[in-house]
């Protein structure tokens, strides 16, 4: 069962993997040292540029925040896809993983088809500029009152964010992708984190669908 404790265990371990002292991360993220131990210590949470801070910071947040680590293959496969491209890119593979599931119909390709599914509500003509918030709860068609109760936070902020008056922070990225499976970067509008997740799809179906990578990669890759 995912809990957000296991979020910030791998928020210090991806600390430590680049060798920063909580004084360094602190003075990065422009925030007192005290205020990162009440971070660390699940006390206070990080607000949403500041995670997007840590995505610059050279920290795997797709790791961070999800607990799968994708390999460095298929990243750098397609490390030359913009923001947009990505994006078109994990809507191509929800496309294959749709084909495999609606023909194997196998559990393993239901739980991706779940996962991904998010990405249909995306709209090209908006450049995928959308309101997540508001355009799931409608989709599932849930009251207001239901969404809020399901994300923990009050009808009002659930308002606000749908109004795209404020922004997540940490814990309500974290439960959105914990309830809904909608990716964290998606939100935050992180190329990075998105080419990570990408990459940890394409690892997942590499072997049975191998002839559609290599599609994937006649379109998207620019080596």
């Amino acid at each position: 069962m995912m809990n957000y404790r296991d979020v910030l265990k791998r928020l210090k371990e991806e600390r430590q993997k680049i060798c920063w002292s909580q004084r360094e991360i602190c003075q990065y993220l422009r925030m007192s040292q005290a205020q990162y131990c009440k971070i660390e210590n699940g006390e206070q949470y990080l607000s949403y540029d500041e995670v997007r801070l840590l995505s610059y910071a050279g920290m795997d947040v797709y790791y961070i925040f999800t607990g799968r680590r994708a390999s460095d293959y298929y990243i750098k496969e397609f490390e030359s896809c913009n923001y947009i491209e990505v994006i078109c890119l994990l809507e191509s593979l929800f496309s294959i993983v749709t084909y495999h599931c609606a023909l194997e119909r196998s559990e393993f390709w239901k739980e991706l088809y779940k996962e991904l599914q998010y990405i249909r509500l995306l709209d090209a003509a908006k450049s995928f500029d959308n309101n997540i918030f508001l355009l799931l709860r409608n989709l599932l068609n849930y009251t207001q009152r239901e969404m809020s109760g399901m994300l923990s936070i009050d009808i009002k902020k659930l308002r606000r964010l749908e109004k795209g008056e404020c922004l997540p922070d940490s814990e309500l990225l974290w439960r959105f992708y914990k309830e809904f499976y909608v990716s964290p970067f998606i939100l935050l509008r992180d190329r990075k984190g998105l080419l990570y997740e990408a990459g940890w799809f394409l690892e997942r179906i590499a072997v049975d669908a191998e002839d559609d990578i290599a599609a994937l990669q006649t379109i998207y890759c620019k080596n």
